[in-house]
């Protein structure tokens, strides 16, 4: 598997969160997900070159089955995993062992993964986070009003 980073992809791209397994867990009717999750995937490929997604979110069940039905959605990069630079494969990621078959799958048939740093990803949402205080017209900020820069500080 080819590691990339975010700045060696080109062309327009989108995160993808519809695989989560929160979303997906708080799902009554999986069937009805499932025609959802994939009319999102078309309309994004038509104007998106990549998809990229949680590597965590691609080897749930779920996921699994819609990957399985449509391998060419990460056999040809449509959909490309972010998976931590500490791991090396999909089997590295997963928790139980009584299903491996999405992460050998993913494994055998993803070309390609963008990866990224638990601390460095850390460290840029903190410092985004609090760059947001900074800023009066920023969304926290106005639902913060009316706070006193003492206490902002």
């Amino acid at each position: 598997m080819k590691s990339i980073s975010f700045s060696e992809m080109k062309g327009p791209r989108s995160y993808f969160t519809n695989f989560d397994h929160r979303i997906v867990g708080r799902s009554k009717d999986r069937a009805l997900l499932r025609r959802d999750v994939e009319r999102n995937l078309k309309i994004l490929l038509l104007f998106k070159s990549r998809i990229v997604c949680a590597a965590s979110h691609l080897i749930t069940p779920f996921t699994y089955e819609i990957l399985k039905d449509n391998p060419e959605l990460i056999q040809g990069s449509h959909i490309i995993p972010a998976l931590r630079s500490d791991k090396e494969s999909f089997q590295a990621i997963v928790k139980n062992n009584k299903d491996k078959a999405p992460a050998a799958f993913l494994d055998e048939n993803v070309n390609s993964a963008v990866r990224w740093d638990v601390v460095d990803n850390s460290s840029w949402f903190k410092d985004r986070f609090l760059n947001e205080f900074k800023n009066p017209g920023s969304v926290i900020r106005q639902n913060l009003n009316p706070i006193t820069d003492s206490v902002l500080d």
